[in-house]
Parts: structure tokens; C-alpha cells; sequence
């Protein structure tokens, strides 16, 4: 969300770069979209975001905002880790926990982040997604991992916060071989590469088969999405309308009023500046799709008694116009010092006040509510007028 990509690059069989921050070999590397180094990186000017890996192959943003990473061992404590900016993994000094007396030496000097889950014997933890979707509610808030020397599908089960592991679940083993990456789709299928032609493969007795490597799909065939339904009624009172979302099972909405102007908002109240017919449009989503309804929708403008009329040219200026603060208004010099009544859509005065003898005025919104009202502004029994729009 912040516009940048984290990769992982491992220690090149040289172990001890692993902790040179002025190396990159053996690190989370931070970078923008086109290749340079972030302003905010945790070492100015370099693209190390943590350092102490060693062969880091699975990196996942969840929805619940927290980075995870799988990573290979050596021969033991293949790791699951939260990814923290600015911060010591560990490696080569420390494998998995810091459970040695050097290795908690080393942890407490340099603030080590210790894994989550840690497996010996290893095996060789790979792709790695998050999983929170209905579709399978066995799975929700769990880490899908796929694994390629044991070959398995795990689950790891989240803690509410996602900062820990309650339960390990393995869903596949040994049945497809080596399994390499796992993708969540929206709809909340699952999709997991094959790795048998790795020439890695041998010591599963079939594999390679004649058909790897594949995409393998797991999904719930019990499990329908709730799709949305897109509706809407609309009441207009001179040239401001206002709509009622009548949508089912939408969680977001998009509107269009026709003119160019839009709105997000559940159930808006739009003032449009001139009279006509517009195609309204309105967007209903949720998670899983969305659905589009339009109306036309006519809008006049109200000509009040004694108050304008249908081409009526008014000498009365104010702008801005539509008001949202303050506004100047002009009037002809002898309307100087008149009566300024502010009258709503449906006739009622709602604000007066003696204007001065100059031929301006600052006009302030105050309390006006949005809508559509008329200036009327009354010396020696004339009278003239001008529409206002509050927005």
C-alpha cells in the first residue's frame, strides 16, 4: 500500500555476509517501484529493510497488515517469521530460537527476532499466502505454506492478534510431490505449484509424473458468494435530489450523477447547478463482485411567487455560487440598505437582515443547510432575486 516492494535475496553460500548491513546478500531488501531506494528505509541511502537470512523464499503482506517469511535452514530450523524493518534475524549466529547459550548471547546483544514456528528436521518451507476467506472457514486467519523437502501443505493457524501460532495442520503430504508456491485467490480458492522437474524430485517414488509440473486448485464446491444487488430511489426538491440506496448485500458504492461529479457515499443528497435529466449510475460491491444500476433522473428548478422566474435575468451577483463559506454579494445601488431575506425550496423564510448602504455585502453560510434557496432583497416595494445553492 505504500507504493513499494520488499524481495529477498540469500547469503550466496558466503554465510558471514548475512550480517554486513553494506551487503545485500542475506537480507529483506526495500525498494519504490522503479528501483531506487526508499526515503523512509531504515538505513539512509540503502535498500536493507532487515538482515541476518538466510534463504528467505516466501514473503506475503496479509490483510491484517503484518509481513510474513518463510525461510530455509541449513540442515535444521527451516523458520516462520514475522518481517519487522531495522531488525537482526539472526543468521549464520543463530538458527531457529536462540536456545544455545552463544546463540542467546548473540540474541540479546543485537535484538534478534526469533521465528514464529522453527522445524528440524527441515522442510524446505517455500511459498507461503494468507488465507481469510469464507469459503473455507477452517482456514480463515491461517498461513498457507507449501513445502518442498517434506513434501506438504500446511496450515498455521493464527492467534486473533496474527503474532502467533495456535495449531499446525498439514493438508497434503507426499500425494503431488514437491510442492513450490501457493496463491489465495479473491473468491477464496487455493492454488499450488508443482516442483518435479527440479531433478530434486527423486526420492518421491513417481515423480516426476508424465503431466508435472501443474496448478493444482483446492476449493469448497459447498460454498456460494453472497453477490450484491444494486438499487436506488431518488426525491428531488428543486435541483437537489436526494438518493436512497435500496442495494442488498453491498458493502461499497460508487455513484455517478451524470455530469461528471460522483460520489462514494452510502446514501447522497446532490445539488445539481442546472435543471435537466441525467443518467444517475450507481455501483453496488462487495468483497466478492459488484453490480451496476442506472436511472434517468429529471430535475427542475423552483420558481417561487414574486421570486424570479423562467429567464429572468437577476441584478443581483454573489459568487462564489454554489456557497460552501463565505460569499460577496452585489446588488444595484438602489437596493442599498433593503431587506435581504434568504427563502428555502419550499417558501420559508429562513434568514433577514438589513443590508448596508454600500452596494456589497459579505455573505456568510452560518447555519444554512445544504439545498437550494433564493435571495430576495425588497426597497421602497421593489423586489429582485437571485438562486443560491448551499453546499
Amino acid at each position: 500500500p505504500d507504493q513499494t516492494m520488499l524481495m529477498s535475496t540469500g547469503d550466496y553460500y558466503n554465510d558471514v555476509v548475512a550480517q554486513d548491513v553494506a551487503n545485500i546478500n542475506g537480507k529483506i531488501l526495500r525498494l519504490n517501484l522503479d528501483g531506487s531506494v526508499p526515503a523512509d528505509n531504515p538505513i539512509a541511502g540503502s535498500y536493507v529493510h532487515s538482515w541476518g537470512h538466510r534463504n528467505a523464499q516466501g514473503i506475503i503482506r496479509a490483510t491484517n497488515g503484518i509481513i510474513y517469511s518463510s525461510e530455509h535452514g541449513p540442515s535444521n530450523d527451516d523458520e516462520f517469521n514475522i518481517l519487522l524493518p531495522n531488525r537482526n534475524y539472526g543468521w549464520p549466529n543463530v538458527e531457529g530460537f536462540c536456545n544455545t547459550t552463544s546463540e542467546n548471547t548473540f540474541c540479546t546483544a543485537n535484538n534478534v527476532v526469533e521465528p514464529l514456528a522453527a522445524w528440524t528436521p527441515t522442510v524446505a518451507v517455500c511459498g507461503i499466502d494468507y488465507y481469510n476467506h469464507p469459503a473455507i472457514p477452517e482456514w480463515q486467519n491461517s498461513i498457507l505454506m507449501a513445502n518442498l523437502k517434506a513434501p506438504s501443505f500446511k496450515q498455521l493457524q493464527l492467534d486473533q492478534a496474527g503474532t502467533g501460532i495456535v495449531a499446525e495442520r498439514n493438508i497434503v503430504n507426499y500425494t503431488f510431490g514437491r510442492l513450490r508456491d501457493v496463491c489465495v485467490a479473491p473468491d477464496g480458492r487455493v492454488f499450488i505449484a508443482t516442483s518435479n522437474q527440479d531433478g530434486r524430485a527423486a526420492s518421491w517414488a513417481g515423480f516426476p509424473q508424465p503431466d508435472d509440473d501443474k496448478i493444482l486448485q483446492l476449493r469448497n464446491p459447498d460454498w456460494m458468494p453472497t453477490l450484491p444487488q444494486a438499487n436506488f430511489a431518488f426525491e428531488d426538491s428543486c435541483l437537489l435530489v436526494h438518493f436512497t440506496n435500496l442495494s442488498a448485500d453491498a458493502t461499497s458504492f460508487s455513484w455517478s450523477f451524470g455530469n461528471g461529479y460522483g460520489s462514494l457515499s452510502e446514501n447522497p443528497t446532490y445539488i445539481y447547478s442546472q435543471p435537466g435529466t441525467y443518467t444517475v449510475q450507481l455501483i453496488a460491491a462487495n468483497q466478492y463482485a459488484e453490480d451496476t444500476i442506472s436511472f434517468s433522473v429529471t430535475v427542475s428548478e423552483c420558481f417561487l411567487p414574486g421570486i424570479g422566474g423562467a429567464g429572468a435575468i437577476s441584478p443581483i451577483k454573489i459568487y462564489p455560487n454554489p456557497l460552501t463559506g463565505n460569499a460577496l454579494l452585489q446588488y444595484p445601488p438602489n437596493f442599498a440598505g433593503g431587506l435581504l431575506e434568504v427563502v428555502d425550496a419550499g417558501g420559508k423564510t429562513v434568514r433577514t437582515l438589513n443590508l448596508p448602504q454600500a452596494e456589497t455585502f459579505n455573505f456568510n453560510k452560518d447555519n444554512l443547510a445544504s439545498g437550494v434557496y433564493y435571495l430576495k432583497i425588497t426597497k421602497n416595494g421593489n423586489t429582485v432575486s437571485e438562486k443560491l445553492i448551499v453546499q
